[in-house]
């Protein structure tokens, strides 16, 4: 077990057992290992970029932005409250989940896969240009045509996506 505190000038790459708890900032890019928990209450933002691997769980209420790009899957979830800035793009796939309900902009692109209602995977979706966000793709299940209530809801996310970034 290895234990990190205080600022983080370059990247953190944490491991099942570590413990970050006293970590205040991080200048290079964070790596949440397969299996691992991320408990950051003190980090602000993340200079560079943000992996969560394999079933990692990761929380950061404090960090408000991530510098390069986010990467969330096999598994993983991510909640990050407070984030309204990504400099790169985000990538949420491979039955990830993360939640970013303050997110304004997004440098790269997003790629969102998996679209979930009641725990099921009922589309996949591609979203491209963020800040001015447009659903290149929704797909239903094994590529068939998605339900028009989820093609309608990909559509509004895009459409408050552009709102928010005028």
């Amino acid at each position: 077990m290895t234990t990190y505190k205080g600022k983080i000038a370059g990247d953190l790459i944490l491991g099942k057992n570590d413990d970050a708890s006293g970590v205040t900032s991080i200048g290079g890019s964070l790596d949440v290992s397969e299996g691992a928990t991320c408990d950051l209450p003190g980090v602000t933002s993340i200079g560079g970029s943000l992996y969560v691997r394999a079933g990692a769980t990761c929380d950061l209420p404090g960090v408000t932005s991530i510098g390069g790009s986010l990467y969330v899957s096999e598994g993983a979830t991510c909640d990050l409250p407070g984030v309204t800035s990504i400099g790169g793009s985000l990538y949420v796939r491979a039955g990830a989940t993360c939640d970013l309900p303050g997110v304004t902009s997004i440098g790269g692109s997003l790629y969102i896969y998996s679209i979930r209602k009641d725990g099921r995977r009922v589309a996949t979706a591609e979203f491209v240009g963020f800040p001015a966000a447009r659903a290149v793709q929704v797909k239903g299940v094994c590529n068939a045509l998605p339900p028009k209530a989820v093609r309608a809801a990909a559509d509004k996310f895009a459409e408050a996506a552009r709102k928010a970034s005028r």
